[in-house]
């Protein structure tokens, strides 16, 4: 028997901003129109601070996740990746 198993597609947009607080947000997003042959089983979206070169992994393993331990009127920038 034989599987072929791709990466999965980009996760489903948009990504939306759900709850906003000062230092938290909650964001949500669609499941991949393609898994690549096998169950998503988790997301991971990287945040740095705008002009930052350090990238921070938080972990989900669903489709909506909080981010906590913002920095009040610092902007971000994500991206959003699944596995």
């Amino acid at each position: 028997m034989y599987f072929h198993l791709d990466a999965p597609s980009a996760p489903g947009g948009p990504l939306e901003a759900t709850d906003i607080k000062a230092t938290e947000i909650t964001l949500a997003w669609k499941p991949p129109p393609d898994d690549g042959g096998a169950k998503i089983e988790k997301y991971i979206l990287e945040k740095k601070p705008k002009g930052s070169n350090r990238w921070q992994k938080v972990p989900g393993k669903y489709t909506v996740l909080c981010i906590t331990r913002l920095k009040k009127k610092i902007k971000y920038n994500s991206t959003l990746l699944c596995y």
